[in-house]
């Protein structure tokens, strides 16, 4: 196991993302390998990116290959209203350049760099991923219950509004045989193709807990939505497709419930539990988000809802001024058969939430699937001490980043027994380039990363020990 030095770390903003500035001029970031396969992770991050005092006409580019073109991103502005797209916004007044971009389905890595008015490479910092997509100051994000076909024309008229309104709605499909017939699932779709719709698990049955066969009524929603859905790209890489959210039939939920909501790999389970605002927490244990609430249902009292428009819009300022999460749910047969739409209360609130240019509208699984990268931290062995002696020197090594070889030159002053390895980033032995004794020199080594099977695209650590010098340095090979 390696200990490595903080001096030579690139601040990471997560467990899972490593970051290298090559030059000062771009920036490359990698995704761990495992976690873009599990989860996809086709919606776009937003880089908080310092740019020069003084900085004006700038372009914002990215590419995902170290031999692909650069693409330039869409410029958009504080009066544009927008979201969950791949763009640049320009904050020049703060210094700051707010780039929103996707991972490509075949990489890991995501390249961005910047460029004055005539092309030139301008000097970036990436400071961190903003806690709400392209750095706004609050999240809406609403879900519904009881997808299936005796209320499926309900879901069909509340989407239709919804959508009127820009918002996202997460729709919970019960879907069994018996529940979710041809038509459905083609209703379904038809849905899903006219956006602003995702769709989540809830269950084959709805049933009340304890079930019979937990993992029927978890793992068996998400494989009926694959086999019966062509999901939109967001919730796909390449041929694989994601559903990212299982809501609880009733609100009702147990600890065998939440060990197959893990296993089955969505990011959270949505319970009815109100007055919620934040996000849950991660479960390392469990490869999850904790069960997440609602802010409020909006309905009859009869159904534990909200109908008091002043209660629903009061609520909601309050969200927007702490800068949290605004979480809406409602049943839409319950809408319908209260006559609600037209009741004027259901239709002044969508109004009063929707259109805000300072607001993140997003589907309940994009918003954890962006929080994902947020908040977990880099696992490396850090020790603040190098030791550096007078005539020994390790030079870093070039290219950087490479695919697949790259040479590495030191020089020692005198004979000496030498020792250079190769690490991963979390410290694991990969390979020993130099383990002899050599006369005072000039020398170089090479690293070849096709000669070891599995190393993936990423950041490597190699290190120089020669009696009681030690240094060590940052590679990036980038497939």
């Amino acid at each position: 196991m390696i200990i490595i030095p903080s001096s030579i770390l690139t601040q990471s903003l997560n467990r899972e993302i490593s970051v290298s500035n090559v030059s000062g001029d771009e920036i490359i970031i990698i995704v761990d390998s495992t976690l873009h396969e599990n989860y996809g992770l086709k919606y776009p991050y937003t880089y908080k990116i310092n740019i020069p005092p003084g900085s004006s006409d700038l372009k914002a580019y990215r590419k995902f290959f170290t031999s692909m073109n650069w693409s330039q991103l869409s410029e958009k502005t504080s009066d544009d209203f927008f979201n969950g797209i791949d763009a640049v916004r320009f904050d020049y007044s703060n210094n700051t350049a707010y780039v929103s971009a996707t991972f490509h389905a075949t990489t890991d890595s995501l390249l961005i760099k910047i460029t004055d008015n005539q092309n030139n490479n301008i000097l970036i910092d990436l400071k961190e991923i903003c806690k709400y997509y392209d750095n706004r100051d609050a999240a809406v994000t609403c879900t519904a219950d009881d997808w299936h076909m005796s209320f499926s024309d309900y879901f069909i008229e509340s989407l239709t509004y919804f959508r009127q309104y820009n918002l996202w709605v997460t729709g919970g499909i019960v879907t069994d045989s018996g529940w979710c017939d041809e038509l459905t699932w083609q209703q379904i779709q038809n849905q899903l193709n006219l956006g602003y719709v995702e769709v989540a698990a809830h269950s084959r049955n709805h049933l009340h807990v304890p079930y019979n066969n937990t993992n029927y009524e978890i793992q068996g929603p998400k494989e009926d939505i694959i086999n019966n859905l062509n999901l939109p790209s967001q919730f796909r890489k390449g041929e694989k497709e994601y559903v990212y959210i299982w809501i609880a039939p009733f609100g009702e939920y147990d600890d065998s419930l939440d060990y197959y909501i893990g296993l089955n790999q969505y990011l959270t389970s949505r319970l009815t539990n109100e007055q919620y605002y934040t996000f849950s927490a991660w479960e390392e244990n469990k490869n999850k988000f904790a069960p997440v609430g609602i802010t409020y249902e909006m309905g009859e009292a009869y159904w534990a809802g909200v109908h008091d428009l002043d209660s629903l819009n009061n609520t909601f300022d309050m969200v927007l001024t702490n800068g949290e999460i605004y979480h809406l749910m409602f049943h839409p047969h319950v809408l319908n058969q209260y006559n609600s739409w037209s009741d004027g209360y259901v239709i002044a609130h969508l109004e009063h939430i929707s259109n805000r240019k300072n607001i993140w509208y997003v589907a309940l699984g994009h918003l954890y699937l962006y929080h994902l990268l947020e908040y977990d931290e880099p696992q490396v062995f850090v020790d603040n001490e190098q030791q550096k002696m007078p005539g020994f020197t390790l030079e870093q090594n070039y290219p950087n980043p490479f695919n697949p070889e790259t040479k590495i030159k030191f020089v020692i002053p005198k004979s000496t027994i030498l020792n250079m390895k190769v690490y991963d980033i979390l410290g694991n032995e990969i390979t020993t380039l130099v383990n002899e004794e050599k006369p005072g020199g000039i020398y170089e080594v090479e690293f070849n990363a096709s000669a070891i099977d599995g190393l993936s695209s990423g950041f490597y650590f190699y290190q120089l020990k020669a009696g009681e010098f030690i240094e060590t340095k940052k590679m990036l090979l980038l497939k």
